[in-house]
């Protein structure tokens, strides 16, 4: 008696339950990577903005200006910027120029889509950039109030799921 060459359909269930189950173990592996590369994009974007606004301090003689939420505004980066004075500004204008090259092509999102809150802090005379991306659920979990807090660790440690980069003056240098 000859074996009959067609596949029964319990070995097709059978292969669909292999997959299904490689499925389950492989996917959630990919997905945990992308939220990682994100973090990290978003890290890397948060330094090539600081490093943008501390470019613009050191051409104009000032910060950017502030944004009504109080944190520095990122638009005067995309294009000739002229130097405003302002009393908000924790380091004393030292000088400006009528106008300068844009500082950053175009402002980057983080790896959501949302823009980043660019803060200047002073921690004891030290002043410091942090540019915080409010993550993949968009929530900013990093208060104000923790901010000093954030730039006195030796690691940032940002709330929530928020990404950032702290620059210090002094190692920018």
């Amino acid at each position: 008696m000859e074996q009959d060459k067609q596949v029964t359909r319990f070995e097709v269930i059978l292969g669909a339950l292999v997959i299904g189950v490689i499925g389950l173990v492989v996917v959630p592996m990919l997905r945990g990577s992308n939220i990682d590369g994100g973090a990290r994009k978003a890290v890397v974007s948060a330094e090539i903005i600081a490093r943008a606004a501390l470019d613009y301090r050191l051409e104009t003689g000032d910060w950017p200006p502030r944004d009504a939420g109080g944190g520095l505004d990122p638009t005067c980066l995309t294009g000739p910027g002229v130097a405003v004075a302002g009393q908000a500004n924790m380091v004393g204008a030292m000088g400006s120029v009528e106008s300068a090259p844009p500082w950053l092509n175009e402002i980057p999102l983080d790896p959501w889509y949302r823009p980043y809150r660019i803060h200047l802090v002073d921690d004891a005379g030290q002043p410091r950039l942090v540019v915080i991306s409010s993550g993949p659920d968009g929530l900013y979990q990093t208060s104000s109030a923790r901010l000093l807090t954030v730039v006195a660790a030796p690691e940032p440690v940002f709330g929530g799921d928020d990404q950032g980069f702290v620059l210090d003056m002094g190692e920018a240098r």
